[in-house]
């Protein structure tokens, strides 16, 4: 006699083996996906913040619209206004996937400049991770703290 078919034995080693796969490769991606992301964050704060150096030496100013409080420049904007304030463009992907703050104080002693502030990227993904993550920029630590 000739077998046509799987027994029940057979097809619920192969789902138990199929849901512990799943089980463990799930978190291991969405955490890879997590780190894009941060990883993402940081590169454009990098970029930005180029950017706010390389106008001030190119311009005087980091960007459109800075306002000055005694012998500091301050520079704050959000992601709605950060590329005309800038003069820079951003990837369309990092605008949609990330909540922008900018805010900046900078001055110069002896003829050094000295800065403040954060860059903050906040986002709220949708699939394959939902979350929130949120990478901070620290301008006078050059430390980035995630959340």
């Amino acid at each position: 006699m000739t077998k046509n078919g799987f027994t029940i034995l057979e097809l619920v080693a192969t789902l138990v083996i199929i849901g512990l796969l799943v089980g463990i490769g799930t978190p291991v991606y969405l955490s890879h996906v997590k780190e894009a992301r941060v990883t993402e964050a940081k590169l454009n704060m990098d970029r930005i913040l180029l950017q706010m150096k390389s106008n001030l030496t190119r311009y005087g100013y980091m960007g459109v619209g800075e306002t000055v409080s005694g012998s500091e420049q301050q520079f704050s904007c959000t992601k709605a206004d950060l590329e005309s304030r800038l003069g820079m463009t951003l990837p369309q992907e990092i605008k949609l996937r990330w909540n922008i703050s900018v805010d900046i104080e900078y001055s110069f002693i002896d003829g050094i400049l000295h800065m403040t502030g954060l860059i903050e990227f906040t986002g709220t993904s949708a699939l394959p991770f939902h979350g929130n993550i949120k990478v901070i920029f620290n301008v006078a630590t050059l430390q980035f703290t995630v959340e």
